[in-house]
């Protein structure tokens, strides 16, 4: 089974697979490649507010409220993402479908008590979202931060863990 975030027909989709599972896609499109986006997201199958907000997500430090699809996993699902699960980030794990875009940072805590805010904020000049400094978040034992900022470094390059936790990724077809 797969945890999913991905765009989909210029739309952003986040999928929590297995049985139950849920997922939610964006009603609104993002169609400008030359956009730099924010994108977070937070699954919770035990939040207190139910249902409705087991899977959320904020693009740019607002919260999405309108999906094309809204399906909610059951409550109590676990993810796959951070219990031994293959993380393929870019592509699919079996290397299809792949990204075509840059990727400034991934960043997945396994907190959960992270906000949009813990990750970026709004400029008070120009009203626009930018990011915070990830080095100032709490990385639990499965976090990982990837700042793709470290070519040269040893053995895993884009791959590196910067969040102290040596999370390593091992790069696989990059090119």
């Amino acid at each position: 089974t797969e945890d999913i975030l991905r765009y989909k027909t210029d739309a952003i989709e986040f999928t929590i697979n297995g049985g139950g599972g849920g997922e939610i896609q964006t009603n609104a499109v993002y169609r400008d490649p030359t956009a730099w986006h924010h994108v977070f997201v937070k699954y919770d199958s035990n939040a207190s507010g139910g249902a409705g907000d087991y899977m959320r997500m904020f693009v740019n430090g607002a919260e999405v409220t309108s999906f094309a699809t809204d399906s909610n996993p059951s409550s109590g699902l676990d993810s796959n993402l951070l219990d031994g699960a293959i993380i393929a980030v870019g592509a699919y794990p079996d290397g299809s479908q792949n990204f075509s875009g840059y990727l400034a940072d991934l960043i997945v805590t396994d907190n959960g008590n992270e906000s949009v805010t813990d990750f970026g904020e709004y400029d008070s000049d120009t009203g626009i979202w930018i990011p915070k400094d990830p080095s100032t978040l709490t990385y639990g034992g499965n976090s990982f931060w990837l700042a793709f900022d470290d070519p040269s470094y040893a053995t895993y390059g884009v791959g590196k863990d910067s969040s102290g936790r040596g999370n390593h990724f091992t790069p696989v077809s990059l090119g």
